[in-house]
């Protein structure tokens, strides 16, 4: 897709958030391009490069190593550094999905994600997700999760997932 027709969103409120607002202004400058920059995708999980973040920012990688452990404690974002990816937690609540065919489509860019801890946080996170789209994540999560790929049998795998998710009260 050319970036033509790619965009994020950002909400103003984001100025006088208080975690924000904390940030210095190369930490600023890291979380916008953590929401909207060109490594981003359509879930909020996505493969993060430092090196190709340094050049895009003009920031030492030592710099961005220092923002980025103020913007996740800001936010509650995670980095698995060893993997390179980036996981936004509260992504569903600022991008919620426009309908289910949607969800379904964005489900799509788990098949570009390493092999990553965060994968499982994210398919078991569905507490900033409107609750009319549970099924469509867990059938979706389901049917592109690498967990998938090595399991046998869709039913199995989303039943797990269900599983973790009741037991940790996001999903009745």
């Amino acid at each position: 897709m050319s970036d033509q027709g790619r965009y994020r969103r950002v909400y103003v409120r984001l100025w006088r958030h208080p975690a924000f607002r904390r940030l210095s202004p190369a930490a600023k400058n890291l979380t916008l391009y953590l929401l909207t920059g060109p490594q981003t995708n359509r879930i909020g999980l996505f493969p993060l490069s430092l090196a190709t973040a340094t050049e895009d920012l003009q920031l030492s990688r030592k710099t961005i190593l220092r923002a980025m452990a103020k913007t996740q404690a800001g936010f509650g974002w995670r980095f698995d550094v060893r993997a390179g990816v980036f996981y936004v937690s509260s992504w569903w609540r600022w991008n919620p999905p426009e309908n289910a065919n949607v969800l379904k489509g964005n489900l799509k860019d788990l098949n570009e994600i390493p092999s990553s801890t965060l994968v499982d946080v994210f398919l078991s996170n569905l507490a900033t997700l409107d609750e009319t789209y549970h099924q469509t994540f867990l059938e979706g999560c389901a049917k592109h999760s690498r967990i998938q790929e090595q399991e046998q049998g869709t039913g199995k795998q989303e039943q797990e997932q269900i599983g973790v998710l009741r037991r940790s009260g996001i999903y009745s």
